[in-house]
């Protein structure tokens, strides 16, 4: 239960801050190009700037440390006889391979959307520059308030089929564009399309956290946190540039087309590689045994949920 309540809060305060990245995301879509405009782009940085700085700091005044969880002896005496894992015993474990790789194909899309939406509305749809706004504030509402609802969630939720119903929405979502943006003509569909993968991608990446500490205890969950970065950071690089890739290409529409067939494909595969993971077994560690990993959408022993 320890555990729960753990990653329970780490949900919920990931998501608080997801839900402000988010609606600030969406604000600014909306005023900084009327800013840009009236006051020029020098102007834009040194306010954008104040403005972020405003909101760091008021969030710094407000942070409080979460109320402890309530543990009885048997949980504290369980939790001193858990080792501290070093970088080099983390690095060794198949599941965090997995996780990593997961995790990489999971949120290449949703960044790919996320940072060049505004030049995919005009690349692709030739939108005035108004209307490119809205397709990204509403995006970024969508995923705000969904990094919110998920963080909630995640202490209710087993994490396992909450990744399945991101992938596969997403999935499902990323197909019906692929199929339909050669024909469309307005923006409507395709941006309730994208709002879609925004919400799945948003609750995904907030319960990165969660799933780290279902996965390796609350002793260790930092460790894998900071390992699984360069992961983060892959996928924050490769899906806006393959995306501006497509976007660059002479038939727009058939690249960009092609783009969210491989996203779809990343996807189901990722929700393939999430079902192979276990929790980290410290009886195991302590003998010297491997690791395990198990293709099963059912839990065949305690090991496997989370």
């Amino acid at each position: 239960m320890a555990w729960g309540q753990q990653a329970g809060r780490v949900g919920l305060s990931t998501g608080v801050a997801g839900m402000l990245f988010g609606f600030w995301g969406a604000v600014y879509s909306i005023i900084g190009p009327y800013i840009q405009s009236h006051l020029g782009f020098t102007w834009m940085l040194i306010l954008s700037g104040i403005a972020v700085a405003a909101i760091q700091l008021l969030a710094l005044f407000y942070m409080v440390d979460p109320p402890k969880p309530k543990t009885s002896d048997a949980d504290l005496k369980k939790q001193a006889q858990v080792p501290l894992l070093a970088f080099r015993d983390i690095l060794r474990i198949p599941s965090f391979w997995v996780f990593g790789v997961f995790f990489f194909l999971f949120l290449a899309p949703g960044f790919g959307f996320k940072l060049i939406v505004a030049a995919l509305s005009d690349e692709v749809f030739h939108t005035t520059d108004f209307v490119a706004s809205l397709m990204a504030a509403a995006f970024l509402v969508c995923y705000g308030a969904s990094r919110l609802g998920f963080g909630i969630l995640s202490d209710r939720l087993p994490l396992k089929p909450m990744y399945l119903v991101f992938s596969m929405v997403q999935v499902v979502a990323l197909l019906a564009a692929a199929v339909s943006l050669p024909f469309l003509k307005g923006v409507v569909f395709f941006t309730i399309l994208m709002c879609l993968t925004g919400t799945m991608f948003a609750g995904g990446k907030c319960l990165w956290a969660v799933t780290m500490v279902r996965m390796f205890g609350q002793k260790n969950f930092h460790t894998p946190m900071m390992l699984t970065q360069p992961f983060v950071g892959a996928a924050g690089f490769l899906g806006p540039f393959t995306l501006t890739w497509a976007l660059r290409a002479h038939d727009v529409k058939f690249s960009v087309t092609c783009w969210l067939f491989a996203a779809a494909g990343a996807l189901a595969a990722a929700t393939v590689l999430f079902h192979m993971l276990r929790r980290f077994d410290y009886e195991k560690f302590a003998n010297h045994q491997k690791q395990g990993l198990e293709l099963s959408l059912r839990a065949k022993s305690e090991f496997d949920k989370f």
